[in-house]
């Protein structure tokens, strides 16, 4: 039994493989699907397929070596010429026989198998320095804020509920970076947001490091208020200055819109809400085109209602529910180049890619951030914040 390879499809066939019209097939096919397995940057790739291609040739020759003991030895190729910065596997005196038609006559199913496990795992054992990404960091001790600090005014990023209307004087007064001083707390090892004495401002709570292409996993709580007649719908009305906003959430109850969510590259948002009131947990940024609502919020992704790009939805409902109401909700989040994913509770709720336009400082490395509760029309809830780790990729 064979394998052949006709019109990109691979079929089984009694006929004998015609190296001559077709050199190699089985391996090249073979070679080819494990490329499609390799989740890694694009040197990466690279430099893994030369790697491929020499496993998978020197596998050729130690199971047909009795087919072509007498043929002539030739160099295989060299590794010299990979892709800028990426970090080798090393092989060196490669050769093998020059293979005629009649070597590859006999190779049959139950060879391709073996040879397919051999290979898979011989290049996972030879390739693990490609492909090995950063160690996992935690990012919360559990005790207090080491590694923490309030982000300071005039950083983007600090979230849509963040009043950046405030006059220099007073924004020069919150002079505090102590994230206990600024609307957070540590209580039974867990971040929780909280009061700030005597009605001073809360921050934004973020880490000292920077970080640019990173996978970041955590747990969230964020607290609601019951029974609330919630609505994504949008409709004019009137805002907290008394003018008529046109695109305002029309909830009967402001609660409805409480929020939180989590900041990085200084200007994307994984929004942190309720979907039946427009606060998803999806990615917004600030951007005045013509799908923002409100002037300048462009939801990237709706998230948990319906992962829809570049759009606003009044309705969730047709969308099966992926958040725990007032309960621990688990995300993951890798943004590596332009990608952008995100999972909850293991399913995957945004996928875009986005280049930031002229203009937006967004490619930089950034800490990580969590924006203070906001909107809710002073519903006293929090957001409480759990098992923080990440890692560069």
């Amino acid at each position: 039994m064979s394998i052949v390879i006709r019109d990109g499809r691979r079929e089984k066939s009694d006929e004998v493989v015609d190296s001559a019209a077709n050199p190699m097939p089985v391996f090249s096919y073979l070679r080819d699907e494990l490329h499609r397995f390799v989740n890694a940057s694009k040197a990466t790739r690279q430099c893994l397929r030369a790697s491929a291609r020499a496993i998978s040739s020197v596998l050729v020759v130690a199971a047909s070596v009795p087919r072509f003991a007498q043929a002539a030895w030739r160099p295989l190729f060299n590794l010299r010429a990979l892709p800028a910065g990426s970090r080798p596997v090393q092989f060196r005196s490669i050769r093998v026989p020059t293979l005629s038609e009649t070597h590859l006559r006999g190779i049959d199913m139950k060879s391709t198998s073996v040879l397919l496990a051999a290979m898979l795992f011989v290049l996972a054992v030879a390739s693990a320095p490609l492909f090995a990404q950063g160690a996992w960091k935690t990012l919360f001790n559990g005790k207090d804020f080491t590694g923490w600090t309030i982000q300071a005014y005039g950083e983007r990023g600090a979230g849509r509920g963040a009043d950046r209307s405030a006059p220099p004087k007073a924004r020069a007064a919150l002079v505090s970076t102590n994230p206990a001083e600024r609307g957070w707390a540590v209580e039974n090892g867990v971040i929780t947001s909280a009061p700030v004495a005597n009605n001073g401002r809360s921050g934004t709570l973020a880490t000292v490091d920077k970080f640019h292409d990173f996978e970041l996993e955590l747990d969230y709580k964020l607290d609601e208020a019951p029974n609330m007649e919630c609505t994504a719908k949008l409709g004019p009305r009137p805002g907290r200055n008394g003018q008529i906003q046109e695109q305002a959430n029309l909830s009967q109850d402001p609660a409805c819109t409480f929020n939180s969510g989590v900041m990085f590259r200084t200007g994307y948002q994984l929004n942190l809400g309720r979907r039946e009131a427009g606060e998803y947990v999806g990615v917004v940024v600030h951007r005045e085109l013509p799908e923002a609502i409100r002037g300048n919020v462009d939801w990237l992704s709706t998230g948990d209602c319906g992962s829809k790009n570049h759009t606003y939805l009044q309705d969730c409902s047709p969308f099966p529910e992926i958040r725990r109401k007032n309960d621990w909700n688990h995300l993951r989040i890798m943004f590596q180049g332009d990608h952008l994913q995100v999972w909850m509770n293991d399913k995957q709720i945004v996928d875009v890619t986005d280049t930031p336009l002229p203009g937006e400082n967004w490619a930089a490395p950034a800490p990580i951030s969590f924006q203070p509760v906001g909107e809710g029309g002073g519903f006293a809830g929090k957001v409480q914040l759990r098992n923080l780790r990440i890692r560069e990729i």
